[in-house]
């Protein structure tokens, strides 16, 4: 997406060129033929409840409300006013790929799984309260695996990366645990600032007691924040729940305790059957979750997730209620 200055001085639009991404649950009404660009989104940004609008490439001029996702069909463009809710866009042009946080744990020439890429991914992650990560619990594996026989919900071709939990009591720091698994977590110094995350996961079969997760986090000595873009069966009451979530914690400026925007959403699915997409979109004004591009929730970026601040990405198998207070092997 791209800012789209108007010589009218309302405020600028980012254009959003149309992708292979389609919406349901669309509000919107048809407001004028033979517009450009510029008058569609102007009219927008005039009328009451609009917070985005669509112009086709018959020049038709569709207004459309939150909620609502903008693509139609190939060659039409939507227009967002820069900072206003209800602006998702989708991968496209002008949309650069960052390989350092990219991955399809594959394989090489021969067929053979390519093992982790240790300079991208740490799997070795400093173990924190009742999580205990360990590098064991993180391999990329392929159809039919005996390790992982019988957790396996359908027969899926190729490879992917496979996070497990064993039960293994131990200690540490003087503490008695009993579960191990896996995290895997980007390495770059930088870390990332702004873009799109998405990965295509499967829930565990186990529920309740276990939690897979996708998200971004970075703990400093000036700032602690975490976006989740995705956390199963964390739900005692349904396996279908998938959660959404903003994290923030002190030391981060004016925040004397956690603070955090939680959203459960109910499937339509059973995450534990089959991979869907999960998605973020992080920006300096808005925050959007998506589930096999449909939006879900979206957050005003402000005033914790518009500074900058760096996170780094995980893939994490957490552990939840009830083993987590009463633990079984």
């Amino acid at each position: 997406a791209v800012p789209f200055e108007l010589e009218s001085g309302v405020v600028p639009c980012t254009w959003i060129p149309d992708t292979a991404y389609r919406g349901v649950n669309n509000t919107s009404w048809h407001i004028g033929t033979n517009l450009t660009k510029e008058e569609c989104c102007a009219l927008c940004q005039t009328t009451a409840g609009c917070d985005f609008a669509v112009l086709g490439r018959d020049t038709s001029c569709w207004l459309k409300t939150t909620g609502a996702v903008p693509f139609h069909s190939p060659g039409d463009t939507a227009c967002c006013p820069q900072g206003m809710m209800s602006c998702p866009s989708a991968p496209g042009e002008g949309w650069l790929l960052r390989h350092e946080f990219s991955d399809e744990f594959g394989v090489d020439t021969q067929g053979e799984l390519l093992p982790i890429n240790l300079s991208k991914w740490d799997t070795s992650v400093v173990s924190w309260g009742n999580w205990t990560w360990s590098p064991d619990n993180v391999k990329v594996v392929s159809t039919p695996d005996s390790e992982l026989e019988g957790t396996l919900r359908e027969e899926v071709p190729g490879s992917y990366l496979a996070l497990t939990m064993t039960y293994e009591e131990h200690q540490r720091a003087g503490q008695t645990y009993y579960y191990k698994s896996g995290i895997l977590r980007s390495t770059l110094p930088a870390g990332i600032v702004f873009g799109r995350f998405e990965a295509s996961i499967r829930g565990a079969a186990l529920w309740p007691g276990v939690c897979p997760a996708f998200w971004a986090w970075r703990h400093t000595d000036d700032y602690h924040t975490e976006l989740d873009f995705m956390e199963m069966l964390e739900n005692p009451a349904t396996p279908l729940d998938v959660d959404f979530t903003t994290h923030v914690f002190p030391p981060t400026p004016g925040v004397q305790k956690e603070l955090n925007n939680a959203t459960r959403k109910v499937m339509t699915f059973d995450p534990r059957a089959a991979f869907h997409v999960y998605a973020m979109e992080w920006n300096p004004s808005n925050l959007t979750w998506w589930v096999d591009n449909e939006v879900v929730k979206q957050l005003p970026a402000e005033p914790f997730f518009n500074n900058s601040w760096p996170l780094d990405v995980a893939l994490s198998f957490g552990l939840r209620d009830p083993l987590k207070k009463a633990p079984s092997p």
